[in-house]
């Protein structure tokens, strides 16, 4: 009975995993009018994305789903992204066909989404946005080595630059607002060492001062703030990354 018992439930998972695999392979024989081949990845040559089609498949009561990323995405690459609800996958997929190949996968965050479109399509805009994302995730991480918030607003600055400490009263008022601001000196060779090892890709580490940095944006502003407005807002997209 227990052997029986076994049988009938690796049966029926294995029912369930065809019948999966059989549902997405009806979507996509239907969504692109004939033949598609899964994972067959396209030729890495820039094309026109003509006979392109985006499905953002979401299962009912979706925990991860995030409509606003993918109309964030469909506004930066200036694609339709079309957004249907369906029980045939468990978690949220981005479905791309092109031409007569598809490609699906997990779509739970922008960096898995963009990955998709650049690998698969070639997109330009998405794998530049791609390359950003993991730019920004790499700081993040290198900087909570060294318990510096990505959230911070890096000070690029070196001792006895008048650009530079003009700046100083204005960050000290920021301060008294709750902002938060981290200084690279140049001349502290333990500071520099941050900056080396987690910010090359955000700061121009060729000396150029003063520089403000926000590692949760991936954003750097070159030269001083004409006001402290200025300097407050860039603060505060910071913060608020």
């Amino acid at each position: 009975m227990e052997d029986e018992g076994e049988n009938r439930v690796g049966a029926d998972e294995t029912s369930r995993s065809w019948g999966y695999v059989l549902a997405v392979s009806l979507i996509i024989i239907l969504v692109g009018a004939g033949l598609i081949y899964l994972n067959r990845p396209h030729p890495e040559t820039e094309r026109e994305p003509e006979n392109l089609s985006i499905y953002y498949l979401m299962p009912p009561d979706c925990e991860d789903c995030d409509l606003s990323m993918i109309n964030e995405i469909s506004s930066e690459l200036k694609l339709k992204i079309k957004s249907i609800r369906t029980r045939i996958v468990p978690r949220p997929n981005i479905l791309v066909i092109f031409g007569d190949k598809a490609d699906m996968g997990l779509a739970n965050s922008r960096l898995n989404t963009l990955s998709i479109l650049c690998e698969f399509v070639n997109i330009t805009r998405a794998c530049e946005l791609r390359d950003e994302l993991r730019d920004i995730e790499f700081a993040v991480d290198c900087l909570n080595r060294y318990n510096v918030s990505s959230n911070s607003v890096i000070f690029y600055t070196e001792e006895g630059c008048d650009h530079c400490n003009r700046m100083n009263p204005w960050i000290r008022q920021l301060r008294r607002e709750n902002y938060t601001f981290y200084t690279i000196d140049l001349t502290d060779e333990n500071r520099t060492r941050i900056a080396d090892e987690c910010l090359y890709n955000i700061l121009d580490l060729r000396g150029n001062i003063p520089q403000f940095a926000c590692a949760a944006l991936g954003k750097n502003h070159m030269g001083a703030f004409t006001s402290i407005e200025e300097m407050r807002e860039f603060a505060e997209n910071c913060r608020n990354a």
